[in-house]
C-alpha cells in the first residue's frame, strides 16, 4: 500500500481551499454522477467524507430534504469555505480525518465523493464505516483510481520536470 502523508495532505487542501471550487470541474462531475446513483432511500441519517468545499454536501441536501447530514473533511479551511457558503440547517461540518473516526451513532448512508483514494488503508476504514450503518444501510462512493491524472501527470513531468509528480 502507498505510505499517504496526512500532514502533507491537510496542508494542501488547506492551501489550496480558496481556489478549490474554481478547478474542481472533474469532482463536480463525479458528484453529479454519484447523486444520480445514490438510490432515493428514506435516508434519515448521512454521512459525507471528505465533503471539501461542500459541494457533494449540498446536493445531498437537496435530494434529501429530511435527512440529518454530518459532513467531514481533514482541512480545517475547507471546511471554513463549506461552512460560509450557506448556512444550512441540519448539515453539522466538522474537521476530521476520515480514517480516524470515533463517532458513535448510526448512519443511514455513507458516502464520500472522490476522496477515498487519500486513504492510507481503505479497506480498514470501510470495515470501520460498516460498523457506522444501521439496518438497511448503504456505502455509496466515488473515488479516482491509479492513473486518473496519468496524462496531466506526464505533461507536467515533460513541461516541468522539477514538479512533483503524484503517483
Amino acid at each position: 500500500a502507498m505510505m499517504i502523508d496526512k500532514e502533507i495532505i491537510k496542508r494542501n487542501f488547506s492551501r489550496c481551499a480558496r481556489y478549490y471550487d474554481r478547478y474542481s470541474s472533474v469532482q463536480n462531475m463525479c458528484a453529479a454522477e454519484l447523486i444520480n446513483k445514490v438510490s432515493a432511500g428514506n435516508f434519515r441519517s448521512i454521512l459525507d467524507i471528505g465533503c471539501g468545499t461542500g459541494n457533494y454536501t449540498f446536493m445531498l441536501r437537496k435530494k434529501f430534504l429530511q435527512a440529518k447530514i454530518k459532513a467531514i473533511d481533514i482541512s480545517a479551511e475547507m471546511i471554513r469555505i463549506a461552512k460560509g457558503k450557506r448556512a444550512s440547517e441540519n448539515i453539522e461540518v466538522i474537521a476530521a480525518d476520515g480514517e480516524g473516526l470515533s463517532f458513535t451513532g448510526r448512519f443511514d448512508l455513507i458516502t464520500s465523493n472522490a476522496a477515498f483514494q487519500w486513504f492510507g488503508n481503505l479497506e480498514e476504514a470501510l470495515l470501520k464505516y460498516r460498523e457506522l450503518l444501521g439496518e438497511g444501510g448503504v456505502i455509496f462512493f466515488s473515488l479516482f483510481g491509479q492513473g486518473t491524472f496519468f496524462e496531466l501527470n506526464e505533461s507536467l513531468k515533460e513541461l516541468w520536470p522539477e514538479a512533483l509528480s503524484i503517483s
